[in-house]
């Protein structure tokens, strides 16, 4: 399933592995541009136990963008 994730602190990011540990494909949206770079670089930007192991682990699933609209398309099947 496709998945989009809008905030990554601390629910969105747990959320967003989450569901990606389940095998969803994630659309993970943050306007912060400075956690956007962070992610995008597989280095968390919250303290989460393991969190930067799964941020690894699904990174072939999870895609950071910063911009709703520009991932629209991409959801609409």
């Amino acid at each position: 399933m496709k998945v989009a994730v809008i905030g990554m602190g601390y629910v969105g990011l747990v959320t967003a592995i989450s569901l990606a540990e389940v095998g969803n494909e994630i659309i993970a949206i943050e306007k912060n541009s400075i956690k956007l770079e962070k992610l995008k670089l597989g280095i968390s930007p919250i303290y989460e136990p393991n969190i930067q192991e799964y941020l690894k682990k699904h990174k072939e699933n999870i895609k950071f963008e910063s911009n709703y609209e520009k991932i629209q398309t991409r959801f609409i099947d």
